[in-house]
C-alpha cells in the first residue's frame, strides 16, 4: 500500500504545506502524508468515479476525512491558484503529464514545488517542461518490484537546454551519478536491442531508418554507461 515510489515523492514535498494529489487513485499518497506528519492537508483530484469511490473508502478508514478533501476533476482544474503550495501528478503516461500541465499552467506556475512521476516517457516531460517555463530542481529513481520509476522535482522558473540524450536519461539523474541508472539504462538498451531485432525481420517501409535510430540511441547509452562506470566498454 505505501510503497517505495510513495515514501520517495512524499519526501520530497515541502513540509508543512497544503499539498494538491493529481490522479489520486486509492489516495494513498494524501494518507501517508497526513499520517507521517508531513503536510497538514491534502486536495485529491481525481476524475473517474471508481477510483474517487476507493479514495474515499481509503480516507474514511483512517479517519482522515477533515484533512484530505476529494475533488472530482480533470488533471490541475480543480484547483485554484494559490491553493496549494505544491503538487504531485504521478502514475500516468509522459503526454498526459504534459497536457494536464498545458490545460492549467497558471496553476502550476503558482506552485513551489511540482513532483512528477511518469510512467512513460518522461523525456517527452523534459522537453516540454524546458520550452515552457520550467526548470529541473531534481530527479530520483525508485526499484520497486522489479520495475524503475523516474521522479522529477520541478518548480517555474528559466531552466537549462538539454540535448536528446540528456533527456531521455535525465541530466541531473546523471550528474549526481544516481546509484540505479546504470541499471535502468542496462534495461532500456535491453529495450531498444529488441525493438531492433524486430526491425531487422521487418519488411515495413521505414524499417531500416527507424533501425538505425534505436541502433544510435544503443551507441550513446552504451557510452554514458561507460561514463557512469567509468570503465572502457
Amino acid at each position: 500500500m505505501f510503497t517505495k515510489r510513495i515514501e520517495k515523492m512524499a519526501n520530497l514535498l515541502p513540509a508543512g504545506k497544503v499539498v494538491a494529489d493529481i490522479g489520486t487513485d486509492h489516495a494513498y499518497l494524501p494518507v501517508y502524508l497526513i499520517k507521517n506528519s508531513i503536510v497538514p492537508r491534502v486536495i485529491a483530484v481525481e476524475l473517474n468515479p471508481g477510483p474517487l469511490e476507493a479514495a474515499k473508502n481509503t480516507v474514511a478508514k483512517y479517519g482522515l476525512q477533515g484533512k484530505v478533501e476529494l475533488r472530482r476533476g480533470d488533471g490541475l482544474k480543480p484547483i485554484m491558484p494559490g491553493e496549494a503550495a505544491a503538487a504531485v501528478i504521478a502514475g500516468m503516461g509522459g503526454a498526459t503529464i504534459n497536457s494536464i500541465l498545458a490545460e492549467s499552467l497558471e496553476v502550476a506556475k503558482s506552485l513551489k514545488k511540482i513532483i512528477l512521476q511518469p510512467m512513460s516517457d518522461a523525456h517527452l516531460v523534459r522537453s516540454y517542461l524546458q520550452s515552457h517555463g520550467f526548470r529541473l530542481v531534481d530527479e530520483e529513481l525508485v526499484l520497486e518490484d522489479n520495475r524503475y520509476y523516474e521522479v522529477l522535482v520541478v518548480q517555474p522558473g528559466d531552466s537549462s537546454e538539454f540535448d536528446d540524450i540528456m533527456l531521455e536519461i535525465g541530466p541531473i539523474l546523471f550528474s549526481k551519478r544516481h546509484p540505479l541508472l546504470a541499471g535502468y539504462l542496462e534495461e532500456k538498451i535491453c529495450h531498444y536491442k529488441q525493438i531492433i531485432d524486430s526491425l531487422d525481420r521487418s519488411c515495413k517501409v521505414g524499417a531500416q531508418e527507424k533501425k538505425q535510430y534505436f541502433e544510435e540511441k544503443v551507441y550513446f547509452l552504451e557510452k554514458v554507461i561507460s561514463c557512469l562506470l567509468d570503465v572502457p566498454r
